[in-house]
């Protein structure tokens, strides 16, 4: 019951952030069309039709059979000097996978498309599916960030981490959103209310059976 609250919450949160968002494509509902990947030996970036949240289905997804390391999803956008920014994803790891870990990262550039040295480094905070359920949705989402002057672009980086040296890793995300300023999650539309007024219900039913049973 609380993995589906949970999966309810994160699909009103990614339908309020699509508006405005530079990232294309973020719902990967046909692809992974515009994006970059850096990746290890024996590590692959794909599409997967079957996982996403919401509808369409579809998600992108990092994988790798060996570690310790790093693999890279990457997305380039125009930004502005002074624009205030708001970014995340949704993250899910697989059932069956060793440790793995996760987290964001923007790198801002003068150039217009991602090249040469970054102007500056912003990660997200990290999290791991040791701290998430199997197969569940879980929400993203690093600090507000101005892009610093002189900034054209910026690439838009998921990590996924290897954390040890054998087995098989495996880090799916969607609806990754970078806009200017902050997300107009607290605005729902009547969709969103319905499915708030519906977690209140099953959350008010499963307290009532909780105390039945005292």
């Amino acid at each position: 019951m609380r993995r589906l609250a949970w999966s309810l919450l994160v699909l009103v949160a990614s339908e309020q952030v699509s508006a405005g968002n530079l990232i294309l494509n973020s719902r990967f509902s046909d692809g992974i069309q515009l994006w970059d990947s850096a990746l290890p030996t024996d590590a692959t970036f794909s599409w997967d039709p079957i996982r996403g949240v919401g509808t369409p289905t579809g998600s992108a997804r990092l994988f790798s059979s060996t570690g310790p390391g790093f693999s890279q999803a990457l997305f380039c956008a125009p930004t502005s000097p002074g624009d205030l920014n708001a970014w995340g994803s949704a993250f899910l790891f697989s059932a069956g996978s060793s440790p793995t870990g996760g987290f964001l990262a923007l790198r801002f550039f003068a150039s217009s498309d991602c090249s040469g040295s970054a102007l500056y480094l912003v990660q997200s905070p990290s999290t791991s599916s040791a701290l998430s359920a199997a197969e569940t949705w879980i929400q993203v989402a690093g600090p507000e960030v101005v892009s610093p002057s002189g900034a054209s672009s910026v690439q838009f980086t998921v990590v996924m981490t290897m954390i040890e040296a054998t087995g098989s890793y495996a880090l799916n995300f969607d609806n990754p959103y970078f806009v200017n300023g902050p997300p107009t999650i607290p605005v729902l539309d009547g969709a969103g209310f319905a499915v708030l007024a519906g977690l209140v219900c099953v959350a008010a039913v499963a307290r009532l059976r909780r105390g039945s049973r005292r």
